[in-house]
């Protein structure tokens, strides 16, 4: 793709954005007021598709390593899926079942599209660089995350798991996965094109943040144990990353900053909830349960990291990602 068209896809996506963002809002607004009959967990996870998602489109479209053919596919993507975002929120306003699977379906094609070039870049069978990993991973989480939703919607129970364990994947790989990974991916090129090289403590840190939601996601099908302990393992991760960003903060794009710093700091304090929640559920003396993580440890994650972190890199000039 020429600059023209990364710009263009650029303005579209923050456009798009704030068209999710006023639909969310009213989403929101409506569940505070009690009207919308919608529980929180679900107005939080639709903060990915209207939101996150066209901003995250947004930085893939600029990715280097993205040749015509595929450049052109995530433009297409990014074109058409707000669209599939509305229709997927409108599953919630149905019970689970066949009609709101249907609905929510119209999703799926939009995380499988997304998906396609890091297929088709695998197939290279070639080392790639941590950045470029990072946006390999964050399409291919997409669309676990997709696949989840309509699991959800449907109602069914996934490898044994009921709500709001269903929901709460799709919700993970959203924003754990797709998201975080955006946001390590974009950080972690400017970093490197700052400094001339990757810095090992950046890749080992960042290879956990990417590679963290997987292993995590493993962990509930293996014990408590094993979640307890991913779930710490991970958190840990994102704040030796957070860390290690803000360190560095000066070699990064005056732009950038600000809100890079915000979004570090929702993420600290989200992960803190995050290890005292994992280590109550390990010993059985909750002091946070899953309603409590989804008003703070949700919107902290959803409106503070994510948001601030993808619209961070929306501030900056292409060059200052590569």
């Amino acid at each position: 793709m020429g600059t023209a068209d990364q710009d263009d896809a650029q303005r579209f996506a923050v456009r798009s954005a704030l068209v999710g963002a006023v639909l969310w809002s009213v989403l929101g607004v409506s569940f505070f007021l009690d009207v919308a009959q919608m529980e929180l967990i679900p107005v939080l996870f639709l903060l990915g598709p209207l939101v996150a998602a066209p901003l995250g489109l947004g930085l893939l479209c600029r990715d280097p390593e993205s040749n015509q053919l595929l450049g052109r596919l995530d433009r297409f993507t990014l074109r058409i899926q707000l669209v599939a975002a509305v229709v997927a929120a409108l599953s919630f306003f149905f019970p689970a079942g066949p009609e709101a699977g249907l609905l929510a379906g119209a999703w799926l094609p939009i995380c499988a599209l997304v998906a396609v070039p890091a297929v088709s870049k695998l197939a290279r069978r070639r080392v790639p660089s941590t950045a470029e990993a990072c946006f390999l991973l964050a399409r291919l989480y997409l669309l676990v995350g997709g696949v989840w939703l309509v699991l959800s919607r449907l109602g069914v129970e996934a490898l044994g798991f009921a709500e709001p364990v269903v929901i709460l994947t799709a919700v993970h790989f959203h924003f754990a996965g797709f998201a975080t990974a955006l946001i390590a991916g974009a950080t972690a090129r400017a970093l490197s094109a700052a400094d001339g090289h990757a810095s090992p403590e950046l890749r080992i840190v960042s290879w956990v943040v990417i590679l963290g939601p997987a292993f995590l996601a493993l962990g509930f099908l293996v014990s408590l144990a094993a979640r307890a302990v991913l779930a710490m393992f991970f958190a840990a991760g994102l704040l030796a990353f957070s860390a290690s960003v803000q360190t560095r903060m000066g070699r990064l794009p005056a732009a950038v900053r600000p809100l890079l710093s915000v979004s570090n700091a929702a993420l600290t304090f989200g992960m803190i909830l995050s290890v005292i929640y994992a280590f109550g559920e390990y010993t059985g003396r909750d002091r946070l349960i899953i309603p409590q993580m989804a008003r703070w440890h949700g919107v902290a994650n959803g409106l503070g990291f994510t948001l601030c972190g993808l619209l961070a890199w929306h501030r900056v000039p292409q060059e200052a990602t590569t």
